[in-house]
């Protein structure tokens, strides 16, 4: 058994496609059978995984940082301290995935890695920040810490 898909309608092939309303006026369609879909789907269903924009940036010979999104208009902010201590950094492309708007809220450890090319940063509950370095620079550094999400 297959299923057809607009492809225009793809986002990323890690989580499962539970709406099976199609929109009729896409053009490029491509078959998956039903027991191998996987997608994001505008962040339907439950498991689906939503991109936003936003930017990173650290403190020089310190181990502060922050991370901003706007989602829905609201803006998200992920600050805090981390060891150990690295290098002033900023990604100015940076994307936050999510699953839903309850993983952006409370107290979350996290671990990650700042350099050479980019950062990266996996939080506890599955959400995960990660960009290119606008200055790359080397060695890389592993960090870890706990924050809170803030919002306005």
């Amino acid at each position: 058994m297959s299923l057809f898909i607009p492809t225009s309608l793809m986002r990323s092939a890690s989580r499962p496609f539970l709406s099976r309303r199609i929109a009729a006026s896409i053009s490029v369609w491509r078959t998956y059978p039903i027991i191998d879909l996987y997608c994001m789907f505008c962040g339907l269903g439950t498991g689906g995984t939503s991109p936003a924009a936003g930017f990173i940036k650290g403190i020089a010979g310190g181990n502060k940082f922050t991370a901003t999104f706007v989602i829905d208009d609201i803006q998200y902010h992920f600050s805090g301290s981390f060891d150990p201590a690295v290098q002033e950094f900023q990604s100015n492309e940076a994307t936050l995935e999510y699953s839903s708007a309850s993983q952006l809220t409370t107290k979350r450890d996290f671990d990650g890695k700042v350099g050479t090319q980019d950062v990266t940063i996996t939080i506890a509950n599955g959400s995960t920040i990660k960009g290119p370095l606008n200055l790359p620079f080397n060695p890389a550094f592993r960090i870890s810490g706990s924050r809170t999400w803030a919002q306005n």
